[in-house]
């Protein structure tokens, strides 16, 4: 089973809509929605999770512990940081960092300890790649697209770096 960890309402009301999920499908949770769907021979259970690391991080934990889940994918927007990338091209991450768990002033901002790599090895090569760093606030400030470009982050978002610890 592959679990699809969707952050926002508007993004899993979206994925409601696109797969015609009705009321009844619908199943509550501690942290909000879940459904199932099949599809080429594997079952896909999309979730919502809520928004930042420990809402990611909780609902999760909480899916992987009551099923079988043998990946997680983490779909959904994100802040664009690497400039060589257009708007809707679809990144996957190689590695997942937490930038907010350092002393900016006196640690790098990209600790070795918060920072997971990802094994995509099995899943070719026709996708960009990068890393996406996770903080608990979102990129609006333009010194921290700065700071983080200058630190060589792809995209950022509130959630997957946590997520990809855990996992």
């Amino acid at each position: 089973m592959i679990g699809i960890s969707i952050a926002t309402k508007w993004e899993f009301d979206a994925t409601l809509a696109y797969f015609r999920v009705s009321p009844e499908e619908r199943i509550a949770y501690p942290y909000g929605e879940y459904f199932k769907r099949e599809m080429n021979g594997k079952t896909l259970l999309f979730y919502s999770t809520g928004v930042r690391k420990v809402n990611g991080i909780g609902a999760n934990q909480f899916m992987i512990l009551r099923f079988p889940l043998t990946k997680v994918i983490v779909a959904g927007t994100c802040a664009g940081i690497d400039p060589r990338f257009d708007v809707l091209d679809i990144i996957v991450p190689a590695q997942a960092a937490q930038y907010d768990c350092t002393v900016k002033e006196i640690e790098p901002l990209l600790k070795p300890s918060f920072i997971v790599d990802l094994d995509l090895a099995k899943y070719g090569e026709d996708f960009h790649t990068g890393t996406i760093g996770t903080a608990d606030r979102a990129v609006v400030m333009w010194h921290d697209y700065v700071e983080l470009r200058d630190n060589g982050l792809t995209i950022a978002d509130t959630e997957a770096g946590a997520i990809a610890y855990i996992c």
